[in-house]
């Protein structure tokens, strides 16, 4: 093809994508937030579906990554992305650097400790959530000590899917 080098190297671009897309997914999901809360009358009770997913099967993935979806309009509310291995300590490039390990344990807890944190965020951005709603069994959810928790299958994992079922068994919990 008689290609020259690159130009530059990637990583410039690659930090200033970043910052750019945290920037535009932090305003659409603040932005989700805000139009189902208008959506319903002012009312900061938002039932939420949560669903976590691995790079890799097999529960053995290093990385994974934990996503809050609105049940009524299937828009993403929030996500926490968990790493159980950091590439700059393991090789030691940099000392002052901010470590992207932030979860120790085994892969199938990802879930479960990422439901928890978007928890405790929701209830610090969103100043109240009410509702919580699990979307498979898969995850062992249920061992997350909050009252407001329920584990319920509904058997379908697509964003914004109305099932009778699920509809019939949301649970109110007030905190």
């Amino acid at each position: 093809m008689n290609l020259g080098p690159p130009p530059a190297k990637f990583e410039r671009y690659n930090d200033i994508l970043l910052r750019s897309l945290i920037k535009v997914s932090r305003e659409s999901m603040r932005n989700a937030v805000e139009d189902t809360v208008k959506n319903n009358n002012s009312n900061r009770d938002i039932t939420a579906a949560f669903d976590g997913s691995w790079q890799k099967r097999g529960l053995t993935s290093l990385n994974g990554v934990v996503s809050a979806t609105c049940l009524e309009t299937g828009k993403v509310l929030d996500f926490e992305c968990l790493s159980k291995y950091c590439f700059k300590c393991k090789n030691r490039n940099n000392k002052d650097h901010t470590c992207e390990k932030n979860f120790e344990g085994f892969s199938g807890g990802m879930e479960s400790d990422g439901i928890k944190r978007l928890y405790d965020i929701s209830t610090i951005n969103w100043k109240r959530m009410t509702c919580m709603l699990f979307k498979d069994n898969v995850s062992g959810a249920i061992e997350i000590k909050r009252p407001m928790l329920e584990n319920y299958g509904c058997g379908n994992d697509r964003p914004g899917f109305h099932c009778n079922k699920v509809q019939q068994h949301v649970f109110l919990i007030q905190l």
